[in-house]
């Protein structure tokens, strides 16, 4: 499984609808305003918010058994935590390690730096009975700054039964 989301920091011009929240399979965040839903499919919705310089990516991965969710989160922790091997730009700011505030699910954080500090990726994974979840926020600013926006928009997850 590779799971190719960064470089999804686009300049975008056009946004199709204003979005205070995002879903996917099921699963939804809450935002905030100035975000816009500019791609969706199968498993991932990206938002993106030409204000702040961010793009926001939620994808959920619907697994068929608990082992095989168990291999797609292992598959996505080792990803995430060797991400400035393939993007060499990228420092490491904060090692893969679960969240530090009370959440309603037991997410596990990760972020990189930009040089100098100009730019960010934070992603956090969760695996639940309900399939495997990976968010990111990437864009322009401190990652100083990204990390607490992010466990903002992890503390509203919300699962909707269909």
């Amino acid at each position: 499984m590779k799971v190719m989301f960064f470089g999804l920091i686009l300049l975008v011009t056009a946004f199709s609808s204003v979005s205070q929240e995002i879903q996917s399979n099921g699963f939804s965040l809450t935002l905030g305003n100035g975000w816009s839903v500019v791609n969706t499919n199968k498993i991932t919705t990206v938002a993106a918010n030409e204000e702040s310089e961010q793009v926001i990516i939620l994808s959920v991965y619907i697994v068929p058994s608990v082992d095989k969710g168990a291999e797609i989160l292992a598959e996505m922790k080792s990803y995430l935590s060797n991400l400035n091997e393939q993007l060499p730009k990228m420092e490491l700011y904060s090692q893969l390690a679960p969240l530090d505030v009370q959440t309603s699910a037991p997410w596990e954080l990760v972020a990189y730096s930009g040089p100098n500090e100009v730019g960010h990726l934070v992603a956090a994974c969760l695996g639940t009975n309900k399939g495997v979840l990976m968010v990111s926020l990437e864009g322009m600013g401190s990652v100083q700054s990204a990390i607490p926006q992010l466990k903002s928009v992890l503390s509203s997850l919300n699962h909707n039964e269909t």
